[in-house]
């Protein structure tokens, strides 16, 4: 903990501007903070310890119905293989980033996916919703021990109706599960 709040000081002294995001379990590291503003966000998870069946089942009654207009609409998911698979989810990406506006949280550059294109895919994930063979979403998705977070994700808005973003976090969490 110490090393935390050292780390902590050294950003805080020597950055304006600097967004952290704390463990949501974890209310600790607050008190290393006390200049910070913080805002609360919301963080939902999923207990991987039963069936994928068993956890569908709890979806609501939305959700459910929009991964079956997904599958209706032949939407398919794939993992991400080559460069420009990458490159094309950057593309929404920055697509993504011109509707947000000044709403957007964070900004990356290309380089970061980039590197992270080049990791273990046991710990990477880059799931793409395509429809009529063009990426129209997707959700990237990190991995470890038994741990999987999504932790970003874009599509295009033209294919909102299809719904490719549930069918997508279907295809991850069912993945996870097994």
């Amino acid at each position: 903990l110490e090393h935390f709040a050292l780390l902590g000081a050294y950003f805080f002294k020597n950055y304006n501007n600097i967004t952290l995001r704390l463990n949501p379990y974890d209310k600790t590291g607050k008190c290393f903070y006390p200049k910070a503003e913080f805002i609360s966000e919301a963080t939902h998870s999923i207990k991987l310890d039963r069936s994928f069946e068993e956890i569908f089942r709890t979806w609501s009654k939305g959700n459910k119905s929009s991964v079956s207009k997904s599958k209706r609409s032949e939407v398919k998911v794939n993992l991400a293989e080559t460069a420009n698979d990458w490159k094309t989810y950057y593309e929404i990406y920055e697509n993504s980033l011109i509707r947000w506006g000044d709403k957007a949280t964070s900004r990356y550059e290309f380089e970061l996916f980039r590197l992270l294109s080049g990791l273990d895919k046991n710990h990477v994930k880059l799931w793409l919703g395509e429809f009529d063979g063009e990426a129209v979403a997707g959700a990237l998705c990190l991995y470890s021990n038994k741990h999987a977070v999504y932790w970003h994700g874009a599509a295009k808005e033209k294919y909102f109706n299809l719904r490719p973003v549930n069918l997508i976090l279907y295809e991850a969490i069912k993945d996870a599960t097994e």
